[in-house]
């Protein structure tokens, strides 16, 4: 502990710290008009610690749950959306925060923007999208080949009809959901039979039923 120099207490330059007991420049004080010298009674790094201290016990008094202090190496900060340390690489950075970083880790910040995009977008919940991939065997609801991965929905209405695979959303895009379109390529194809071995697919596209999906969100409801 370094201890103060005699006369130096408080000279309008230097300050005693009496909790720590060390004499540090005034810059090293917070502002608190109600005392003479115009700056605070403690450092700032002593009033931190006497801040989080006290929220802490008066926390446990009140029978509110207190998360344990966790060692946040240099370098890293802490996401309280997953709760573990994440070094500076795993946050965007931004000029709104005092540190510079987010307020969630890159991986949290994702998740969210894709809950918040289902929500947004469709009305729907993550877990309204699992019950349709449920419903289809996650497989895509035209091809029956390919997991299904993305929302398929009416750009009219705005009304949710299944899941689909990559492929199989890319062509409703491309027909612009015209029935007209889509029956014109089976014609096309149909002019031109396939020659040769069956594929696997061929036995897997007879063996999955029909995939139906209904209504599943309130939002998407009362869309429909």
């Amino acid at each position: 502990m370094v201890r103060p120099r005699p006369g130096r207490e408080n000279n309008g330059v230097d300050k005693l710290c009496p909790d720590c007991g060390t004499v540090k420049p005034l810059g090293e004080f917070g502002r608190n008009k109600a005392l003479q010298d115009g700056h605070s009674f403690y450092c700032k790094e002593c009033a931190r610690l006497r801040s989080n201290r006290l929220y802490r016990e008066r926390a446990v008094q009140q029978g509110r749950a207190v998360r344990e202090r966790t060692e946040v190496p240099e370098g890293t900060k802490w996401c309280p959306t997953c709760r573990t340390v994440v070094p500076h690489a795993g946050w965007h950075k931004t000029a709104r925060s005092a540190d510079g970083f987010a307020s969630a880790c890159k991986a949290c910040r994702k998740v969210r923007g894709a809950r918040d995009h289902l929500k947004r977008t469709y009305g729907l919940t993550p877990e309204d999208v699992e019950r349709m991939l449920l419903a289809q065997r996650r497989l895509c609801g035209i091809c029956r080949r390919r997991p299904a991965a993305h929302v398929d929905h009416d750009h009219r209405s705005g009304a949710v009809r299944g899941m689909l695979c990559f492929l199989c959303n890319v062509l409703l895009g491309h027909a612009e959901d015209d029935v007209r379109v889509l029956v014109a390529a089976v014609g096309y194809l149909e002019r031109f039979p396939s020659v040769g071995p069956p594929r696997a697919a061929d036995a897997r596209w007879r063996e999955v039923p029909t995939l139906m999906v209904g209504p599943l969100s309130a939002d998407w409801e009362r869309r429909n």
